[in-house]
């Protein structure tokens, strides 16, 4: 298992993501044009997001050890 990200990879990566997230709206919208281009744009983020959530729940947990109460 990876070590845990420090707060200043985070918050990087947090950035790196919304500049990606950004830089897909110009394509989009040149490819699909002003009205379909952006209403392209969020249906594939939604489909990343949802993509991203069944297959963060199809995946097993990390083994760890039981804890008592």
């Amino acid at each position: 298992m990876p070590p845990p990200l420090t707060p200043a990879s985070r918050r990087r990566a947090r950035v790196v993501g919304w500049l990606l997230l950004g830089a897909a709206l110009p394509p989009s919208v040149l490819d699909q044009g002003l009205i379909f281009g952006p209403v392209f744009w969020v249906a594939t983020c939604m489909s990343g997001a949802g993509l991203a959530f069944v297959l963060l729940n199809v995946s097993h947990a990390p083994k760890s050890k039981p804890t008592r109460r």
